[in-house]
This record gives C-alpha cells, sequence and structure tokens, in this order.
C-alpha cells in the first residue's frame, strides 16, 4: 500500500469585503491534486506519528514549508491495522496545528489551508489529528471502518527565512479641517509587491442592515461602470440614477477619492499595488467615519488585514 501525498491548499472567504466566516468544526475530506502547493524553500518536518484506535490507525509525518511569504503543510500517511489479504478503500487524516513562542500561540492552521508566515524564529509546534480509514476484504464483500484521534508529539522547529511577501499595515488619523476628515494610511511592510491592493470600510454607527447597504454600493458601482462603458445604455443609465437617488444611503459620500464607490455608510476602493515600504491614503469624511470596520485586501486574500477604528 502506498504512501498517500496531500499538500494543503488555502480557501479564504471575504464576505462583504469586510469579513471572514467563523471555522467549521474539524471534517476530513478526500485528498485532491489540486491542493498541492508550489515548492518550497524550508521545510520542517515531525516524522513517524500515528493515531491509533485499538490497534487500528494512522502512521503520518507532518509538515510545515515555507517560501517565505506563505506556510504551506503538507501530510505523509498510511493507515495500518487489519493483516487479512484486502486494501485500503479509503484512509484519511486531518491536522489542527499550532505555532507557539515563548509559550504564546502565534499561528495556527490545519494540514488543508495555508497560513501567513510569521517570520524567522524559533517555535513550538503541536498539533491534534483526527483520522479515518476503511479496508475492504479480498475474499468478503463486507469492509470495516475505523476512526482514530490523538495529540501529535510536539517539536521545536526553527524557521531562517526571511519575509519574503507583501504585508499590509493599515494606521489612521484624524486631519483637521475644514472640512473634518480621517485619513487611512495602507503601507506595505513586507518584502515583495501588494498587488490587486483593495480597500473596503463601513461605518457601523449608521443603523443600517450591512447586507442592505452593501446593496446600495453595488448599485452606485454598476452606475458608475455604465456611465464609463464605451456604449452606455442612457436608458439603464436613467434607471439606475432612479434607484440611487431613492436611496437615502446614497445622498452624500463617505469619501471623495477617485478610486472608491462610496456612500455614506460604506466604500470600496481599488487602489494601486504598493511596493516594498509605499504607502497610500484614503481619507474619510470625520461625520462617516465615526466608527469603522475596515478591510484591506492584497491579490493575496490571505495576507488580507482588518481592523475596526478607533480601536
Amino acid at each position: 500500500m502506498g504512501i498517500a501525498r496531500m499538500v494543503a491548499a488555502s480557501v479564504l472567504l471575504v464576505a462583504g469585503g469586510l469579513a471572514a466566516p467563523a471555522a467549521a468544526a474539524p471534517q476530513v475530506p478526500a485528498p485532491s491534486a489540486s491542493r498541492r502547493a508550489a515548492a518550497a524553500v524550508e521545510r520542517h518536518c515531525v516524522a513517524d506519528q500515528k493515531i491509533d484506535n485499538g490497534g487500528y490507525g494512522v502512521r503520518h509525518t507532518f509538515c510545515l514549508e515555507t517560501d517565505g511569504n506563505l506556510i504551506s503543510p503538507s501530510l505523509d500517511y498510511e493507515c495500518y491495522g487489519y493483516s487479512s489479504a484486502g486494501r485500503y478503500v479509503d484512509c484519511q487524516i486531518i491536522i489542527e496545528w499550532t505555532l507557539r513562542k515563548n509559550g504564546d500561540p502565534v499561528l495556527s492552521g490545519n494540514s488543508l489551508e495555508r497560513a501567513v508566515y510569521p517570520g524567522p524564529g524559533s517555535y513550538e509546534l503541536t498539533g491534534r489529528a483526527f483520522g479515518q480509514g476503511t479496508f475492504a476484504f479480498a475474499n468478503d464483500p463486507g469492509s470495516s471502518s475505523f476512526v482514530a484521534r490523538g495529540d501529535m508529539e510536539a517539536a521545536t522547529v526553527g524557521f531562517t527565512s526571511a519575509v519574503s511577501g507583501p504585508r499590509l499595515k493599515v494606521t489612521f488619523g484624524k486631519v483637521a479641517g475644514p472640512p473634518e476628515s480621517v485619513q487611512a494610511t495602507v503601507t506595505n511592510t513586507g518584502g515583495g509587491t501588494a498587488d490587486r491592493l483593495s480597500f473596503a470600510a463601513l461605518d457601523t454607527s449608521v443603523r443600517q442592515d450591512p447586507l442592505k447597504v452593501f446593496a446600495v454600493l453595488k448599485q452606485v458601482e454598476r452606475l458608475n461602470e455604465e456611465r464609463k462603458s464605451s456604449e452606455p445604455d442612457e436608458e439603464y443609465i436613467e434607471s439606475l440614477k432612479k434607484q440611487v437617488a431613492a436611496e437615502p444611503l446614497s445622498r452624500d459620500t463617505q469619501t471623495d477619492d477617485p478610486r472608491c464607490v462610496s456612500i455614506i455608510a460604506a466604500s470600496q476602493c481599488r487602489l494601486d499595488g504598493l511596493k516594498a515600504g509605499e504607502s497610500t491614503q484614503v481619507s474619510f469624511k470625520a461625520q462617516y467615519a465615526s466608527r469603522l470596520r475596515w478591510n484591506a485586501v492584497p491579490g493575496e486574500p490571505l495576507l488580507a488585514v482588518k481592523g475596526v477604528y478607533p480601536s
């Protein structure tokens, strides 16, 4: 029986440009070739581990690899325990892992998802494994299954790779008027270019359903796009203008930045890429920025940052 290889891929959903959904309870999915990650420049492994349930279980080697930008987990594993003739028709495992420094959690994830590389240093790696297997007997139409779980042996891993990818930092400050404004500064503090950069802001002091807010924002975006079209549909534009004008949320804009689509309660901005060390600013009208929930997302969604102003 060969050893299966499963390398993580990442999934990050950004709902409404502002929030990520909570992680679901651990599920053990089937390996997929599409989840294989690109080759890494540095790799650390915890080898010869196993989870056992009454003599049946999964042997595994768990590794974390990095290219200096992201961490990609990988697993080599095989099921064991049946001495009869036959084969495993199903063998799966997932590991929830944590990196700690000086006892404090620094980064957590699971073996199916990439994570943002925290930088060089010595970390304690711990994990908990969940596995299952189904064995089909050679001379019997039946099959037998097991489920096993257990803690992975703790190990010290020392990463030496410098951070090579972009890292976003967002700061806010008030600018005296008139009129008074709130300025968001987005800076790339990492070692690569933050391309396809977007910035979203929602003023939570406006008592409106966020879904309603973003629906109105989308209407304004469609109107702007149609106006810029090479062959604008004037009838459609007039229809959109009436819809937008009927919405109280569209009677003013949170920001007049031409890179942004904006209404009173929210803005969605498409910013230029930032090279290492570069910054860009977006100014918001103070009366519509009293309680901002914000999100900055580069081309790689895993590198997104979010927060609240004032914090």
